[in-house]
């Protein structure tokens, strides 16, 4: 038998924790990842407009995420879709379920 919780509810990221993050990855990759998962999901440009940054540099910026097993991507017809991995999740310091 198999057990887990079924509260997949998501806490919020300290100011503390999105500082020691962003030294730890750099602003714009911290940035990405807190963003990706206060939206549960989003698509590259959805993700580059939130951060303000470019699209080409969101996607490189992304790519390394995905690379270091903090984010998944998946294509849905002509957009990607951005998701944070457990990993990303306990990265970020939020309780996942």
């Amino acid at each position: 038998m198999l057990v887990y919780p079924a509260d997949k509810a998501v806490a919020p990221v300290s100011a503390a924790a999105a500082t020691e993050l962003a030294r730890l990855l750099g602003s714009t990759r911290a940035s990405l990842l807190y963003e990706t998962a206060a939206h549960d999901c989003g698509t590259t440009s959805e993700l580059a407009a939130a951060v303000g940054v470019s699209l080409p540099s969101a996607s490189q910026q992304l790519a390394v995420l995905r690379e270091a097993g903090l984010l998944t991507s998946r294509r849905n017809g002509k957009h990607v879709l951005h998701t944070v991995t457990p990993l990303g999740r306990r990265l970020l310091g939020v309780r996942c379920g």
